[in-house]
């Protein structure tokens, strides 16, 4: 009987770890998101009144995924002691997957090309430091 009880006990704590996990996940897509809109929001309204537009288009994409990037991974390791890396790039591929399903549901095409695989690739960094600067800072 106690054999039981501790096997449900372990199952109860694996359901609410993984809802923690995902949840944590979320909020930290949210935020890295509203970062990502914000940045290319003034940045683009920045270079539309200087008449610069397609001259900044790359820059604020960059910039926007960088912050976008670092936010994500930031938020995402609130609350854990360690591996702030490892936590940071799975922080950066979740976002990247999921600017992936956006770019598919609204473009109705998969986002491909050497600009997407550098956007991916320095959101995955960013968000990686972002992961390792909040671990650091908990401590």
């Amino acid at each position: 009987m106690e054999k039981l009880n501790e096997n449900i006990r372990y199952k109860d704590e694996k359901k609410t770890l993984l809802k923690s996990i995902v949840i944590k996940t979320a909020f930290a897509q949210l935020f890295g998101l509203t970062a990502i809109t914000l940045i290319i929001s003034i940045l683009a309204f920045m270079s539309y009144k200087m008449d610069n537009f397609e001259k900044y288009a790359m820059f604020i994409v960059y910039t926007a995924a960088v912050a976008g990037g670092f936010v994500t991974g930031f938020t995402g390791a609130t609350g854990y002691k360690s591996k702030g890396l490892l936590i940071g790039v799975l922080m950066g591929l979740s976002i990247i997957a999921l600017l992936l399903i956006l770019g598919l549901v609204v473009f109705k095409t998969l986002i491909t090309g050497q600009g997407f695989a550098i956007t991916a690739v320095l959101t995955i960094l960013s968000s990686a430091a972002g992961g390792v600067v909040r671990i650091n800072n908990s401590r």
